[in-house]
């Protein structure tokens, strides 16, 4: 038993068989302190591990109970400002007493001088508790009590426990209110269930019968009684995967009227932009250009809905476009939107080893009249077969043998048959 007047700090100590008290004796201990940290308690024999905790403040971490009767006993009316008890280990707690008075202690004790409010900051988070438990079911066994409550707790949270993890009271007195749980996002504390109406720490079996937080138990004097917290589960909704984001696409095609020069290929200006010009994916400042070939295609793709975008091509020297600048908006209705633009071709278009047309004189196309007209003048026209022209002499041939005047005579015949085919022809 510490009997000094001041803060008391014990640390990486090992005691077995050993009470530790850190009481001060009648100080002031509103300002006083007590630290126990990295010690191990082993053995304790129908008493408490560490007792008589005055001190208003209090911490008490990283310490291992094994084989204990209690573990922590705080005493005294001074009220307490904060107290801290996290990261310990207890082991067989409340099981080496005398015969009958095994979990009639508790891991943790208030007796019923002590004084907590809601001014009083209470944490007991990353504690374990092993070898001796609190019951998890309906049961005659009361089980492992975490805290022996001998004063008023209302008002009071045991911040950091586990929702949804079993804890329990043994209350010793009368006229005492209960304390408070924490809960989260998958269990809402409910209230204190009695022994006879407990069933499990998420069971929400006669809830309509369990005390609330600050709830008041009235017990004849001499009696005790067990309460354990319940929490109800909260269903949680299966996490569905995000939808995909619903994106379109732009197509742009190219085709001509007409011919093309080898190798001619057209630039497209492609602008999109939403709340502001759109960049990434080789935009730059919302645009980008793509050079097409005749025939050819491009598709500009995750194109998100509400998209807008403008299409404008590029103007070429020989080419008249046939097709303005294009804009429009990604819609459901309009996902996939596809323009072509087309051009005609207004250059020479000379084919390889393909000599160029003669140009024809203004006034010197050649006519070929209709049947039945007259020829034009400047045409004779030819006789019919076998009709000797009126204008022309006859053809002396010689009644001789000689065969040069005829040769000479068949050939005029010839040429004149020739003529005639030629003029029958030119009329169809």
């Amino acid at each position: 038993q510490f009997l000094n007047t001041g803060n008391v700090t014990i640390t990486n100590c090992s005691f077995e068989k050993v009470i530790v008290s850190p009481y001060g004796g009648a100080v002031e201990n509103a300002n006083r302190s007590a630290t126990v940290t990295g010690c191990k308690f082993s053995n304790v024999y129908n008493a408490y591990a560490i007792k008589d905790i005055y001190p208003a403040t209090a911490t008490i971490t990283n310490n291992t109970f094994t084989n204990c009767s209690g573990a922590i006993y705080f005493e005294g009316d001074t009220p307490r400002s904060a107290l801290t008890i996290t990261g310990n280990t207890f082991d067989k707690i409340d099981q080496y007493a005398e015969s009958g008075k095994e979990n009639t202690r508790a891991i943790i004790q208030f007796s019923a001088a002590c004084v907590l409010n809601d001014t009083t900051t209470l944490d007991v988070s990353n504690n374990s508790i092993t070898g001796n438990t609190v019951i998890t079911t309906a049961s005659t066994q009361t089980g492992l009590p975490v805290v022996r409550q001998i004063c008023n707790l209302g008002g009071i949270t045991f911040t950091g426990w586990t929702p949804g993890e079993a804890f329990s009271i043994k209350m010793d007195g009368t006229n005492l209110t209960l304390p408070d749980m924490p809960g989260n996002s998958d269990y809402i504390f409910k209230g204190w269930a009695s022994q006879a109406d407990y069933k499990g720490p998420t069971d929400l079996t006669n809830v309509e019968n369990f005390l609330p937080a600050n709830g008041e138990v009235t017990l004849e004097n001499g009696a005790s009684a067990f309460y354990y917290a319940v929490w109800e589960k909260i269903e949680q909704e299966s996490e569905q995967p995000d939808p995909p984001v619903r994106t379109g696409s732009l197509t742009i095609r190219k085709e001509l009227a007409g011919g093309t020069a080898p190798g001619q290929t057209f630039t497209f200006r492609i602008t999109r932009y939403k709340n502001g010009p759109i960049s990434g994916d080789d935009f730059t400042d919302g645009v980008k250009y793509i050079t097409l070939a005749p025939g050819g295609s491009a598709t500009i793709s995750g194109l998100t809905l509400g998209t807008r975008y403008t299409v404008e091509e590029l103007p070429v020297p020989g080419y008249t476009s046939l097709t303005p600048a294009v804009s429009g908006t990604i819609t459901p209705d309009n996902l996939t939107p596809s323009v072509t633009f087309v051009n005609l071709y207004t250059g020479l278009i000379i084919e390889p080893g393909e000599e160029e047309a003669p140009e024809i004189e203004e006034g010197t196309e050649e006519t070929v009249p209709e049947e039945g007209e007259t020829p034009e003048e400047g045409l004779e026209e030819l006789p019919e077969e076998g009709e000797v022209p009126a204008e022309e002499e006859p053809v002396d041939v010689p009644k001789t043998g000689d065969a040069a005047p005829s040769i000479g005579l068949a050939l005029v015949f010839g040429l004149c048959a020739c003529a005639v085919v030629l003029k029958k022809a030119r009329a169809k």
